[in-house]
């Protein structure tokens, strides 16, 4: 019977992945979860596919760029192999977004907007009243002072849900913000959708956060 105790999982500088690769893979995946073991497998794939895609890329790259067709690139065809993949590099990431793409950016900012301009309205009116009610003939408050005052405990209770409104939007099956690379998220039309999708999406929460003065019917004024 074998006296030798459990083996620690072998480092990236283990001699064992030079000398016998295959137990040392065994090793490390003995000493992960069923749970981590799927989450390496994932990611062994992706990056897989991906190195798969690089290699062609080069290859392809470096065989229009071998003048003498000898598959060894001289010092001026290897530079010029640089100079070319740095500039699809550049051209590739300076492409516009596309207007589905805008359009997903306007409505990714626009929905959480809706939801901060229903709150900042809504409890601004609630509070406002109450205070008014509470406190408006005690101290000498005036409507727009309540109001006010409204207002502050609106932004208080915003600052807190603002976390939170931005989780619940993520769940929103219709609101994926589309990836787009820096140079696309600093481009005019990225950001003009933006701003007009939160300032819409406040507009129309406020809009309905007016909801408290139809239900306690003050809205339109007695005549």
């Amino acid at each position: 019977m074998s006296t030798e105790g459990p083996q620690p999982a072998p480092t990236p500088e283990d001699p064992e992945w030079a000398t016998n690769p295959q137990r040392a893979a065994i090793r490390l995946t003995d000493k992960l979860s069923p749970a981590q073991r799927a989450v390496l497998a994932s990611t062994l794939t992706d990056r897989t596919t991906t190195q798969q895609l690089d290699e062609k890329y080069w290859e392809e790259l470096f065989r229009v760029h071998d003048a003498e067709g000898d598959s060894n690139l001289s010092r001026a065809e290897f530079q010029a192999a640089m100079k070319a993949h740095q500039s699809l590099t550049e051209n590739r990431a300076k492409v516009p977004p596309t207007t589905a793409a805008l359009r997903m950016v306007f409505l990714a900012s626009a929905i959480p907007f809706v939801g901060f301009g229903f709150l900042d309205n809504a409890i601004m009116l609630v509070a406002g009243e109450e205070i008014d009610n509470m406190f408006g003939m005690r101290l000498g408050l005036s409507t727009l002072a309540s109001a006010g005052l409204g207002n502050a405990v609106a932004d208080v209770i915003g600052v807190g849900a603002a976390k939170y409104i931005e989780q619940a939007v993520r769940w929103l099956p219709f609101v994926k913000e589309p990836k787009l690379n820096k140079h696309q998220n600093m481009m005019p039309a990225t950001q003009r959708a933006k701003l007009a999708g939160a300032m819409l999406g406040v507009a129309c929460g406020c809009l309905l956060g007016l909801t408290p003065l139809f239900v306690s019917g003050s809205f339109f004024t007695v005549r």
